[in-house]
């Protein structure tokens, strides 16, 4: 199953409401996101001057998160609330750009735009980083190698990164040589 991926709390919300599974990994273990420290992210906070795993962990026991990036099973329902979810956000934009109120009708039984709209604010809780990182163990990103490719007559850059959870054991650094 492919996979969705997004940073986007209030579409994550969307999509878990409207019944999108989350990601699950090859063991079948559900795996609705990942908690991901950068170096960036870090001197955004305000790690400057120590070692990149430590800032990491001092971050995460000061409650202080990276990215969130949330995982969904890439469905047809994921795409089509995807579609609809990032046309009303343009609608909206361009109603607030305007600053007018938003001309559109959802056509949608009342009773039912009230059990989505209890369950989508319900739920939002759960939604928060706060929240979610809890207990989470984070993973931190380390920059691998670049390299510089010609393509089509134009030089392109290609990163590399591995991802590494913060508590990940001796062994398995060795075997990422990290």
């Amino acid at each position: 199953m492919k996979t969705y991926q997004t940073q986007d709390t209030a579409l994550a919300l969307t999509l878990s409401t409207c019944g999108v599974p989350f990601f699950k990994d090859s063991e079948g273990r559900e795996c609705p996101f990942v908690h991901i420290y950068t170096a960036a992210i870090l001197r955004k906070l305000g790690y400057k001057g120590i070692p990149f795993e430590d800032a990491a962990r001092t971050a995460r026991e000061r409650g202080q998160n990276g990215i969130i990036v949330y995982n969904f099973e890439r469905t047809e329902l994921c795409e089509r609330i995807i579609t609809a979810y990032f046309k009303f956000s343009q609608a909206i934009a361009k109603a607030d750009e305007l600053k007018r109120p938003l001309e559109t009708s959802i056509n949608i039984d009342p009773i039912e735009a009230a059990k989505f709209g209890c369950q989508l604010l319900k739920n939002r809780r759960r939604f928060t980083p706060l929240e979610l990182c809890k207990g989470a163990v984070p993973y931190i990103c380390i920059d691998g190698d670049s390299k510089t490719e010609q393509e089509d007559g134009k030089t392109v850059t290609i990163g590399s990164f591995k991802l590494l959870q913060l508590d990940a054991s001796t062994e398995i650094r060795e075997h990422l040589k990290v």
